[in-house]
């Protein structure tokens, strides 16, 4: 018995080291390999960089097209998952990911390097411009990184809603230039400031929002969970909430319209009940995908959505439109879901 309590010390103490070593390397990030079959494997983002089509996903991997239909990958500085990509214009982009890794292009993304990379640190779920130099990056349970410089540099902040640990999914700035958070256990938060004071908003939902759309001039267009869709005119007209003695797990949805429309909201009907993850608008339309290949269609002026196509089987996690198609990302890589 002591013999094999000593072997275990000796085991626990070398399963230390090699750890420590372990992780010293991984503080480092690797570059992703180059595979013949990356166009196939998974994908989580797409945004367009002038003329090109930029998708980004699995093992760190960074797709281009033309065309939407043949697909080069690029070399990049980590082989972590890369969870959203953003273009301020035809030549600047950031794609974010797991170990709190951000890249940048400025060549409209056939080159990228590394400006932030932390393999203790939580992943990165999106990232916003402000102006050419302030960019905010948000991610899981409650991280929040800004930069100051152009996106060269990156600095963590804490504030009150973030130490609520909720995951912070998507961020976009809304027609009145101010900005809104979407999150987990449906948190909404909104900053009229550029990201120096955040507001908890009360919200209509208690399940997740995975993304956000702005809406006419102050408004915005957020969904997720199980199908959820929810449009506000005027987010200025929200309620705002404590964030002392806050506790999502005491909130209730609220379905009556009445209410709803007390909260600033309004609920899309929708023919699905399946997760929603990515969203793009056309001057006509704003089409969702998610799960199981699902995809919605909101038309310009309608209170109910769609099913233009029927679900292809294979998880989709972000779309956009282009040249009168739209183009989705996801389990199975980039398709073009048509005209619709």
């Amino acid at each position: 018995m002591m013999a094999f309590a000593g072997m275990t010390l000796i085991g626990a103490a070398a399963f230390a080291q090699d750890e420590a070593e372990a992780k010293a390397v991984s503080e480092k990030p690797h570059a992703a390999l180059i595979a013949p079959l990356a166009g196939k494997r998974t994908l989580i983002g797409i945004a367009q960089a002038g003329s090109k089509l930029v998708a980004v996903g699995d093992r760190g991997h960074v797709l281009l097209s033309s065309d939407g239909r043949e697909w080069t990958q690029v070399a990049t500085p980590v082989d972590v998952m890369l969870n959203r990509v953003r273009f301020r214009d035809e030549k600047t982009g950031f794609a974010v990911g797991h170990d709190a890794a951000i890249i940048a292009t400025h060549d409209g993304g056939a080159t990228w390097t590394a400006v932030h990379f932390d393999s203790t640190s939580r992943p990165l779920y999106d990232i916003a411009f402000l102006d050419e130099q302030h960019l905010v990056a948000i991610g899981g349970y409650g991280t929040y990184l800004d930069s100051a410089d152009g996106g060269a540099t990156w600095t963590p902040r804490d504030f009150p809603i973030g130490g609520l640990g909720q995951h912070f999914n998507a961020i976009t700035r809304l027609g009145d230039g101010s900005l809104l958070v979407a999150g987990e256990k449906g948190l909404l938060m909104r900053s009229k400031d550029g990201g120096a004071n955040w507001d908890l908003l009360d919200t209509p939902y208690t399940g997740s929002f995975f993304g956000v759309l702005p809406q006419g001039a102050s408004g915005a267009l957020v969904y997720g969970l199980r199908g959820h869709i929810y449009v506000a005119d005027d987010i200025a007209k929200c309620p705002v909430l404590k964030v002392d003695g806050y506790d999502p797990y005491t909130r209730e949805t609220v379905e009556d319209t009445a209410k709803l429309a007390k909260l600033g909201w309004r609920v899309v009907a929708t023919p699905t009940t399946e997760s929603l993850f990515g969203a793009a608008r056309s001057d006509a339309a704003v089409v969702l995908v998610g799960v199981n290949g699902t995809v919605v269609k909101l038309d310009a002026g309608s209170t109910a959505a769609t099913t233009p196509r029927p679900p292809n089987g294979d998880t989709l996690a972000d779309v956009t439109f282009r040249n009168g198609h739209w183009l989705a990302v996801g389990r199975r890589g980039p398709i073009d879901l048509g005209e619709f």
